[in-house]
């Protein structure tokens, strides 16, 4: 079985500043990247947050008028001898 010698690479300055420059450049866009998707899913967050607390507050006022209701209607129950005193 034969055996391949072992290839030498040379590399010039020019090769080395290359490279440098386009690690520098991937590692920007990963950087932008890594950004725009934590803006894109903060601002999802915060519009999914509004809704909510939109929902939220119709919920509440709708159990706030139940809750309401049913004490008034507790109160119409009660004898109306209890309710003079």
């Amino acid at each position: 079985m034969l055996r391949r010698a072992p290839t030498t690479i040379t590399l010039t300055q020019t090769d080395i500043e290359q490279w440098e420059q386009d690690r520098k450049r991937k590692v920007q866009e990963a950087q932008q990247k890594l950004e725009n998707e934590q803006r894109n899913a903060q601002s999802a967050n915060e519009a999914k947050a509004k809704q909510k607390s939109k929902k939220d507050h119709v919920l509440r006022n709708r159990e706030d008028f139940w809750v309401g209701f049913m004490r008034t209607w507790r109160l119409s129950l009660v004898e109306p001898s209890n309710r003079r005193q």
